[in-house]
């Protein structure tokens, strides 16, 4: 079994950090990108010292009296949270947990496992009053309900964060999701959906025999109805890199990871369609030095006007990094004044996502066609640093079959 990542024992501090933590004590919808579900099926293919000592420590804690044949799922279920607690420190999020009765009754995925709700409070209540945990109670909001979620605490063993980098989770799932579908698929609809699935389902046999962290399948989800959103998902890419540089650490197949990603992606497809031009590598920066406002911010700014459905949601989003009216009002007018024809404040980001999704889907595919193992970043692939070249170029080849014009550029880190 190949390694994962580079990380090792001196990463600890790096990995637990509560300053680098989501510190949020209520979990909606407004901020859903601080969580996630737990996964019942995360697991480890091979036996670790440092896992079954905390299982241990757990059932001698719990001082449960546990018929013989319940040992096992009870040891089972101690691993399922721990892992997903490793999870939770490598993608800096709260895991989100079923509490309700009806959540582990005959039929759900967790009493199919075994796994009992009182069982779950026993172990809950143990890292709990060990200090290893943090715990927020689930609410039974009428909108917007809140389940029970965990993070851990400092105190928590980061070690385990590193050993779930190793952990996998199952590859048979629903590989092309529609959130919330407005209307019955046509049959173009089907179509497409079909032709993902197929794609999909080549893609993740092909990764299935390959090693990197977090490992498990590739997804595409549309949001509404086919054609919008549509990127491809994993839980790779959620791993953190900007708060935390743990996805920098990766490894496919034992060997270091490069990541390529298209420059200013959303900017470069909507001025190429509305505007017929190419814009430069730098486009950003070229933007802070022509306006006086810093990089950061300019980037910021084309996110939002770019995703928002409407200027004072733009605004708003903008306002809320900490970022002044004075600059969002100074670069819509720049904007306004070169690119007359973008899609401001109309969600066309749900279209680019599209691209970007259709684009790395047909990446991937040529990956398995080469032998390369491709791992989606939204905008951007992971590939090993001997396929560096290999990505730039197929990258470029896949938008140009795309859209038709040769106006990708591309990065790498």
């Amino acid at each position: 079994m190949h390694k994962v990542t580079s990380l090792d024992e001196s990463h600890q501090t790096l990995l637990n950090d509560d300053e680098t933590k989501p510190n949020r004590f209520q979990i909606t919808r407004k901020n859903q990108n601080d969580r996630f579900f737990i996964d019942w099926d995360l697991h480890l293919n091979v036996k670790n010292e440092l896992l079954e000592n905390t299982v241990d420590w757990l059932l001698e804690t719990s001082e449960l009296k546990l018929q013989s044949r319940s040992v096992p799922k009870f040891r089972n279920l101690c691993e399922v949270l721990l892992l997903n607690l490793g999870k939770s420190l490598l993608q800096r999020r709260w895991i989100q947990i079923p509490k309700r009765t009806g959540d582990y009754s005959p039929g759900t995925k967790p009493h199919s496992l075994g796994f009992t709700k009182r069982h779950i409070n026993t172990i809950e209540d143990i890292l709990k009053r060990h200090e290893l945990i943090y715990v927020i109670k689930g609410k039974k909001y009428r909108k917007d309900p809140q389940l029970s979620a965990w993070q851990p605490t400092e105190l928590f063993d980061a070690r385990l964060g590193t050993l779930s980098l190793a952990s996998e989770t199952l590859f048979n799932v629903e590989s092309v999701r529609i959130n919330k579908p407005l209307e019955p698929l046509t049959d173009l609809d089907l179509k497409q959906v079909e032709k993902d699935r197929q794609m999909l389902e080549a893609i993740n046999a092909f990764l299935s025999k390959h090693s990197y962290p977090l490992k498990g399948p590739m997804r595409r989800i549309y949001s509404k109805r086919v054609g919008c959103a549509g990127r491809i998902f994993c839980e790779f890419q959620s791993i953190s890199s900007r708060k935390v540089p743990i996805r920098q650490h990766s490894l496919i197949d034992g060997e270091q990871v490069v990541e390529v990603d298209i420059k200013a992606s959303h900017p470069r497809m909507a001025v190429q369609e509305f505007h017929q031009e190419k814009i430069s590598p730098d486009f950003y920066a070229d933007i802070a030095k022509e306006t006086d406002i810093f990089e950061v911010k300019v980037r910021k700014f084309f996110q939002v006007v770019l995703s928002s459905a409407s200027e004072a949601q733009g605004r708003a989003a903008f306002l809320g990094e900490g970022y002044d009216s004075y600059d969002f009002k100074t670069l819509q007018k720049w904007v306004l004044g070169r690119y007359p024809k973008l899609p401001l404040f109309q969600s066309w980001s749900l279209e680019a996502m599209n691209h970007e999704g259709t684009i790395l889907l047909n990446v991937m595919m040529k990956g398995v066609e080469n032998e390369r193992v491709v791992l989606p970043i939204h905008d951007a692939v992971a590939v090993r640093q001997r396929d560096r070249d290999w990505a730039v170029r197929t990258l470029k080849e896949q938008w140009y079959e795309h859209f038709g014009f040769d106006y990708c550029e591309v990065s790498y880190k």
